[in-house]
């Protein structure tokens, strides 16, 4: 039941992503539309290998390892939270950008 959820939710998402970004309309340029999408990716990846380096490096690493149920819950909420952000974005085109990187 919490996959088919979870599954439902990030088609949700990525049909939201698409819509913000522009895929689909007679006014948006496939190209503008796919250096967006590109462009939220790479800073996405970028924030969390910096999430990840500042975490490792003020714990040493063993913060995460000597408390995993707790990550796993954070990792789980920040993931709804994300999903949301998406599912939201269309209503904010200007900044698709922002709010799907953070996402």
């Amino acid at each position: 039941s919490a996959n088919v959820c979870g599954s439902a939710a990030m088609v949700l998402s990525t049909q939201t992503l698409l819509l913000a970004v522009g895929v689909g309309s007679s006014e948006a340029a496939p190209l503008a539309a796919g250096l967006n999408w590109v462009l939220k990716d790479g800073i996405g990846q970028l924030g969390g290998i910096l999430f990840a380096s500042r975490l490792g490096s003020a714990a040493t690493g063993s913060s995460i390892d000597s408390d995993p149920k707790r990550w796993r819950v954070a990792s789980a909420i920040s993931m709804d939270g994300a999903t949301w952000l998406e599912i939201l974005s269309p209503l904010f085109p200007g900044y698709f950008l922002p709010i799907a990187s953070v996402a």
